[in-house]
């Protein structure tokens, strides 16, 4: 009988051994550990002090992504808002990945930073109770290029060589540049129609000092989801300077 029960006492350990292994191996593969934690920080800390000796980077947080069993962690500077960028090792600290020249060489956090500022301008207004039209996209982004034999002048695009880490834009020029709204209307399908809601879009915009240099324009009729629009007007890369223009319906129907 004692035996038995200390067959059963050790069969028991080994269940539980077994259960909190399979809890570490869950928590690990879907939380990370504290060693590799350490050793993701340590290694980052190093990383920059080796590579970037003169910047005043701090290591501002750090993650892990079970997608692909990596720890991320984020790099910052204090003195600049464009001056950030990720470094992912495995669980052992061995460095996988670097961002740093895609988002501070290349100006990446500068392009994204340009992009959220306009899309944020643009967004307030539609979203406002001022524009009348019901929508199904609406939005905007500014044309960057990294394409050196692009003429920005004029394609109505910014070229990446133009652009320097932390300066304040003119997004009012940056708009009337390069700017691109994408606005999507369910109303009326006619010329007329269109032009209407191209004039008053275009007003309240720039009356929220918002400017563009184009915009992608779909009329399309109101419909329901399971219901394929056969009737729509769709203007690709319209130019802002046809908007307003005494021969705007013929632009337009050019256009379509």
């Amino acid at each position: 009988m004692n035996k038995k029960k200390r067959i059963m006492k050790i069969l028991a350990a080994l269940t539980a051994f077994v259960l909190i292994g399979v809890v570490l191996f869950f928590v690990n593969a879907f939380l990370g550990n504290p060693v590799s934690y350490l050793l993701a920080r340590h290694s980052a800390s190093q990383y920059i002090e080796e590579n970037y000796p003169e910047a005043d980077f701090d290591i501002d947080g750090i993650s892990y992504f079970f997608e692909d069993a990596k720890y991320s962690v984020s790099i910052k500077s204090p003195s600049s808002i464009d001056s950030h960028f990720t470094i992912k090792t495995d669980f052992a600290g061995r460095i996988k990945y670097n961002s740093y020249e895609s988002d501070i060489l290349k100006k990446g956090n500068t392009i994204e930073r340009i992009n959220r500022d306009y899309y944020d301008m643009v967004s307030a207004v539609f979203s406002s109770p001022v524009f009348p039209y019901e929508t199904s996209h609406a939005f905007a982004k500014v044309y960057i290029s990294y394409d050196e034999i692009l003429n920005s002048e004029q394609n109505g695009v910014i070229l990446t060589e133009e652009l320097e880490l932390d300066k304040i834009y003119d997004m009012k020029e940056v708009g009337e540049k390069a700017g691109t709204v994408i606005l999507s209307v369910r109303d009326e399908v006619s010329v007329e129609k269109a032009a209407e809601i191209l004039e008053k879009t275009k007003l309240l915009l720039n009356s929220a000092e918002v400017y563009f240099n184009r915009i992608d324009f779909i009329l399309e009729e109101k419909h329901s989801p399971d219901i394929k629009v056969e009737k729509r007007i769709n203007l690709d890369g319209f130019p802002a300077a046809f908007i307003g223009s005494e021969d705007l319906k013929e632009r337009i129907e050019l256009y379509k």
